[in-house]
Order: C-alpha cells, then sequence, then structure tokens
C-alpha cells in the first residue's frame, strides 16, 4: 500500500511472492527489506524517508539526497516516488491524494485515498464514497491525465499494469484486462495477492481453483492465453524466465526431506531441480538460495527414523514432516545460475538481490557487497544495508542510516537512528 514504506526492516509472509517495485519474497522462506528512496516534487531532490520512535513519540526526518540537508515540509508523505514523471502527492486536507511532475505542478488534482505509481502510463488507485465513513475502498485505473481507463467498483480489486495488461478480481477469480480496460483473459483463476498477478517476460503463474489435492498451478502466456501446466503444489512469480516452484517429497543425499525447492521454465520444464530450502527470483541472472546444512540434515534424518521405526513403508514419508529441524529463513545463503550451478558459494548469513551488479550480503551479523564472482567489494561492517539504486545504497553505522556508495564510502552520514520494528 502506498505510503506504508518504512526504513526499518519488515518481514513478507512464508510464501508470498512480491511483486512491482519491491523485491519479490522467497518461495520457502522470509525475507527483510529495506524502504526505497523518494522523491519530493516541491524540490525534485530524491530523499530518504527515516524514523525515531521513542516512546509516546514518532517522528519522520527527510534528508536530500546529495547534501544530507533536512527537507523542511516535504509535500510527498512516505512510500511515494516518481515513476514516469509523476508523483503521488498527498496536500489535501481531507488526506487526499492526487500526482505532481517533476516541476512541482499538481496535474491530477487530490480525489484518491490510496493512489498508485504509473505503469506503462496507467496507474491504480482506490476512492471512497466520501458520504458513507464506513465505505469500503473501490479499485480503478486511471491514465496520465487522470481520466478513468477503469472506474472504481467495477471490480472487487485490480493489479498493477504490466506489459500490456492489468489483473482483474471478479467473484472472487483473476482474470485480465487490456489497455483499454476490456476483459481479454476471463476470471478463472485464484491467487492469494494483488501484486502477484503479472506479467513477467509475457508469463505469469496462477492458480486454478480447487480445493485440497485437487489445487494446481498453470503458467499463463500473454501473447496466446495459452495455459501450461507446472509441476509443483506451490509456485512463485516468473522473473526473467523461470519461478520458483516447491515441492513436497524429495531427498538430500540420503535424506527424505519434505520442502524442497527448485525452478520451473515457461514450458512447465524443470530447469533446475527441487533441491534448496530456500529460493529467490532470478535478478541480473542470478537468484539468492539457502541451502540445508549436515546439522539440518542430521536433525531431520533422527526424525525420519525416530517416526518411521513402526510404519510401512507406504508410510515413510510422513516421518520427514517434522518442522522441527527446519527453518526457510536460516541456513547458509548463496547464488545460483540459470543452470543451478552455484556460482557464488553459500557462504552468507543472508543476502539481497543484486541490483547495478552487487549484492548486499551478511557475514556473521554484518553486512557487506559482492560482485557478480562473489568477490568481496565492500567489506562486511554495516548492522543494516540495503540494495543499489542510481548508485546509492543505505547503510546502518553505528545505529544511525547513512548513504553509500559502490565503494563503501559515506556520502551522507545521517544522525537518525535505525530502528527495527
Amino acid at each position: 500500500m502506498p505510503g506504508s514504506s518504512r526504513l526499518a526492516l519488515s518481514s513478507v509472509a512464508w510464501l508470498l511472492v512480491c511483486a512491482g517495485c519491491q523485491e519479490p519474497g522467497p518461495i520457502g522462506g522470509v525475507e527483510p527489506d529495506l524502504t526505497r528512496w523518494v522523491a519530493f516534487p516541491d524540490s525534485g531532490r530524491t530523499v530518504k524517508k527515516s524514523r525515531v520512535r521513542e516512546p509516546g513519540h514518532q517522528e519522520t526526518i527527510y534528508y536530500d539526497r546529495n547534501t544530507g540537508q533536512e527537507i523542511e515540509n516535504p509535500k510527498v508523505l512516505p512510500g511515494a516516488g516518481f515513476t514516469e514523471g509523476l508523483c503521488p502527492v498527498q496536500v489535501d486536507v481531507k488526506g487526499l491524494w492526487g500526482y505532481a511532475d517533476t516541476k512541482g505542478r499538481m496535474v491530477i488534482p487530490p480525489r484518491f485515498t490510496i493512489p498508485g505509481q504509473f505503469h506503462e502510463g496507467v496507474a491504480r488507485v482506490y476512492i471512497r464514497d466520501e458520504s458513507r465513513t464506513d465505505a469500503p475502498e473501490r479499485p480503478g485505473l486511471i491514465n496520465r491525465q487522470g481520466e478513468w481507463i477503469v472506474p472504481p467498483g467495477r471490480y472487487e480489486d485490480l493489479a498493477t499494469f504490466s506489459e500490456g495488461r492489468c489483473g482483474f478480481k471478479k467473484n472472487g477469480l483473476w482474470g485480465f484486462l487490456d489497455r483499454e480496460g476490456r476483459e481479454v483473459i476471463p476470471a478463472k483463476y485464484e491467487q492469494d495477492e494483488p501484486d502477484d498477478v503479472q506479467f513477467n517476460q509475457g508469463l505469469c503463474a496462477l492458480r486454478r481453483p480447487g480445493q485440497g489435492d485437487d489445487v494446481s498451478y498453470v503458467c499463463l502466456h500473454a501473447d496466446t492465453g495459452k495455459e501450461v501446466a507446472l509441476p509443483a503444489d506451490c509456485v512463485g512469480s516468473f522473473s526473467e524466465g523461470l519461478a520458483a516452484v516447491h515441492a513436497s517429497d524429495g531427498k538430500v543425499g540420503e535424506v527424505p526431506v519434505y520442502h524442497l525447492v527448485g525452478y520451473v521454465s515457461g514450458t512447465g520444464e524443470t530447469v533446475i531441480s527441487p533441491q534448496f530450502k530456500c529460493a529467490h527470483s532470478f535478478r541480473e541472472g542470478l537468484a539468492r538460495v539457502h541451502v540445508y546444512t549436515p546439522q539440518d540434515l542430521a536433525g531431520l534424518k533422527r526424525d525420519y527414523d525416530r517416526a518411521t521405526a513402526d510404519k510401512p513403508p507406504e508410510d515413510a514419508k510422513d516421518g520427514a514432516r517434522n518442522e522441527e529441524h527446519f527453518d526457510p529463513t536460516m541456513g547458509p545463503c548463496g547464488f545460483i545460475d540459470r543452470t543451478g550451478k552455484m556460482v557464488i558459494p553459500a557462504g552468507f548469513d543472508a543476502a539481497r538481490d543484486f541490483s547495478e551488479g552487487l549484492a548486499a550480503v551478511r557475514v556473521k551479523g554484518k553486512w557487506g557487497y559482492v560482485d557478480r564472482t562473489g568477490k568481496i567489494v565492500i567489506p562486511a561492517q554495516f548492522e543494516a544495508a540495503s540494495s543499489f539504486y542510481n548508485g546509492l545504497a543505505t547503510a546502518c553505522i553505528n545505529g544511525l542510516v547513512a548513504s553509500i556508495d559502490k565503494t563503501g564510502r559515506v556520502v551522507i552520514q545521517t544522525d537518525i537512528r535505525y530502528v527495527e520494528f
């Protein structure tokens, strides 16, 4: 939701794969993320939103990205940013949002309760009937002139516009609209989150309606509308032609394991066999994965042997389902290429996606950065670190928020205290 991003690390739900401007979450794990740099139309400068929390007190402070000077009375609230030359702005006394251009001119008057960012000339927005305080927020689509492409209330929900298509929800099921708001793919799919209903390079993973074992996943092709069955019981979003998938049963060595993650292509072919504890979307040709440790496998093997000692062979696999030794958020993390080769060994506590040729990695509780060869280019020294964006990243140094460049040099050192909520 626009306006909700924050400096502190925040978790996304297990098995949730986010889309849009945020980094996708993992299949099989929980991934923290930092807020993005945001822009303000009153100054044209890009700044970072920071927050100080003390008992009974909360304060939001904004700094100029280039000078480090505090910006007084900013017009844009946290979470907003320029896309395609327009930025959501909340200046209306009723708390409504409009859009300003890069010169600070209000080009779309404030009338939305929730604004969205523009993608391919279209933005998803929400409005509410002001005559009813209990009225639900209704989604719609607008163009860059603020004109309705899809009027509010026509559908239960809408996704972000992507690759000429926009997901719409009707009678609890999802379909797709074209740029003119026409229903080009009927509503017959399930999905938990609107931001997962998006095409990436013409591919979108969706769930067929069903109950229990009858639930199945398909890859929908945007150009033909063709469905391809996916061999998995849980599927993440497609990125760079591949999607992370969860398999219920398998082995790591000789140890039966009920939770393994691999990757499939848009044809439904298993490209990388299920073998990882947790897997993320591909970015810049590489994907983060977590692997099982010898301690994990030893614990699972003990549980398996104990649980299956008095069971017939057909029930033996049930012994591998003990979650005592499975935690998808823990375990060594590394990077694989599109063939599944571990090109950067799993020697990190945690990591973020590659962005602008670098990835933030955590080693013994401290964050640094590696390049695509796995070379440490910025030593692990920060308490927290974000991905790079336009040459800068956010880091926490001695409990305070700073902006660093790709050499690790501190460009801006603020006096804002980093707080993990």
